[in-house]
C-alpha cells in the first residue's frame, strides 16, 4: 500500500515538474495566440492531466464517506474528460491527414468515445463506501451489475479502442508512405524514421501496443475487465 502511494506521489511530482519546466514555452507559444479550437483542446488536455495526477494521489486519502464519494466521483469525471480529449485528438488527426473525411472522423470518434459511455453506465451502477483499514483509509467501489455482464461490456469497449487505435495507425502509415513516395519522385531525400516520428506513427503504435498488452494480461491473469482502463493520453 505504501509503495503504491509512493509511486502515485512520484508520478504526480513528475507531472508537475514537467508542467513547471514547460510553462514558459506554453506562455510564449500558446497564451500569446488567439483562442482557437486547437488551443482549447491543448489547454484542456494539459490542465485536466494535472488535476488527474493530483486526484490520483489523494483518491485513497479520504477521511470519511462524504469525501470518499466526492473525490472518487471527481476523479471519474476528470478521467472521462481526458478520454474525450484523446478521442477528439485521434479523430481530428485522421480528419486532418485524410482529406477532411467526416466519415472517418465520426468512426474514430465513436470508437474512442465508447468507453466513456460504458464507464458512465458502470459508475452509475456502483456504490462507494469508505473503509478505515489499519494500514490506510480507502474508498471501495462495489458494482451492482452482474460480474459477467460488467466484464463483457468493459472488454467490448476495450476492443473498440484497440480497433480505433489500429485504424488511426493504419491511416497514418498510409499517408506517411504516400508522402515518402511523393518526396522520392521529387528527388527529395527524407528518411522513413523522420516521417514516422513527425507523423505520430510511433506515438499511436505505442498506444496500440499498450492496449493490446493490457488486454492480454487481463485475459491471462484473470483480472476483471473493469480493473484496468484502456490506455490513452
Amino acid at each position: 500500500m505504501h509503495a503504491t502511494e509512493s509511486k502515485l506521489t512520484a508520478s504526480a511530482a513528475l507531472l508537475l515538474y514537467d508542467y513547471l519546466i514547460t510553462l514558459q514555452r506554453e506562455i510564449t507559444t500558446v497564451w500569446s495566440r488567439n483562442c482557437r479550437p486547437a488551443t482549447i483542446l491543448f489547454l484542456l488536455n494539459r490542465y485536466l492531466s494535472i488535476i488527474y495526477g493530483l486526484l490520483l494521489t489523494v483518491a485513497d486519502q479520504s477521511g470519511g464517506q462524504t469525501s470518499c464519494a466526492v473525490i472518487t466521483r471527481l476523479f471519474q469525471v476528470v478521467s472521462q474528460l481526458l478520454t474525450v480529449m484523446f478521442a477528439l485528438f485521434s479523430a481530428l488527426r485522421v480528419y486532418a491527414i485524410w482529406n477532411r473525411s467526416n466519415c472517418l472522423f465520426t468512426v474514430i470518434l465513436a470508437l474512442n468515445l465508447l468507453p466513456v459511455g460504458v464507464n458512465i453506465y458502470v459508475h452509475a451502477k456502483e456504490t462507494l463506501k469508505f473503509e478505515a483499514l489499519p494500514f490506510a483509509n480507502t474508498c471501495v467501489s462495489r458494482s451492482q451489475l452482474n460480474p459477467m455482464l460488467l466484464d463483457g461490456i468493459i472488454r467490448g469497449s476495450r476492443v473498440a479502442v484497440i480497433f480505433g487505435d489500429a485504424l488511426v495507425l493504419t491511416f497514418t502509415w498510409w499517408k506517411t508512405l504516400s508522402i515518402r513516395r511523393e518526396a522520392s519522385s521529387a528527388h527529395i531525400r527524407v528518411t522513413l524514421t523522420f516521417l514516422l516520428i513527425r507523423d505520430g506513427t510511433i506515438f499511436f503504435f505505442s498506444l496500440l501496443a499498450l492496449n493490446l498488452v493490457q488486454a492480454i494480461l487481463v485475459e491471462n491473469m484473470e483480472v476483471p475487465g473493469y480493473m484496468m482502463a484502456p490506455v490513452n493520453v
